[in-house]
This record gives structure tokens, C-alpha cells and sequence, in this order.
């Protein structure tokens, strides 16, 4: 899967709530190359891993109107309209350079990763 770098149009979101709206900011353009480039290097994973379906933190998602990379332990699942594929987070690298960017207001909330 191509990983378009054109659209600028990107937002960082945490997967943490149920029944109501997550956390989303725009992130600089600087973490976002480095996250595309992380995920662009990242080995297709040969295991069929399953987005889980738990309440509290589920992961943190970079996205744009046409490509969506959600990270959760280990995992990147990118998804566009028409395909989508499991990639290897390793060191869960891209998961923790979101989860470091995350704005003031939002670091009370129990991310139990």
C-alpha cells in the first residue's frame, strides 16, 4: 500500500472513549513525516491481527481524508477506501511519538497502554 505524503491535511486522534467524541488535535507537520515514515519503513505484518474491541485506550490514529494508520501494541492497521493492510510497530515507535505529542488538556486521561 502507497502511503501518500500530499494530503496536509492530518489529525491525530486517541481511541480512548465510548459513546462520546475522542481527543483529536492537528499535529505538526514535523511528527507527521516522521510518522509516515515510520509507517512507510514498517514490515507487513504475516499475522492476521484483529483491531480490538475494548472499553478505556484502544490505540492512537494519524489521519487524512484518504488514509487512516490506527497504532495499538505493536500493530499499525492503515486503511484507505479500498484497502487495507497490517504492518509491525516496532517498538511500537509510532504509537509512542503520538502519544507523546498528546496536548496538555488531554494528558489526565488513563492511557494504560
Amino acid at each position: 500500500m502507497d502511503i501518500l505524503r500530499s494530503n496536509n491535511k492530518w489529525h491525530c486522534s486517541l481511541l480512548i472513549f465510548s459513546g462520546r467524541p475522542d481527543p483529536q488535535w492537528i499535529p505538526k507537520s514535523s511528527l507527521v513525516d516522521k510518522l509516515l515514515t515510520i509507517a512507510d519503513c514498517a514490515p507487513i505484518s504475516n499475522t492476521n491481527v484483529e483491531q480490538v474491541s475494548i472499553l478505556g485506550y484502544r490505540g492512537v490514529v494519524l489521519a487524512s481524508e484518504t488514509l487512516s494508520i490506527t497504532a495499538f501494541k505493536g500493530y499499525l492497521y492503515l486503511t484507505t477506501a479500498h484497502e487495507s493492510e497490517i504492518r509491525i510497530d516496532l517498538h511500537q515507535a509510532f504509537e509512542k511519538l503520538i502519544l507523546n505529542d498528546i496536548p496538555k488538556k488531554y494528558k489526565h486521561l488513563p492511557l494504560n497502554e
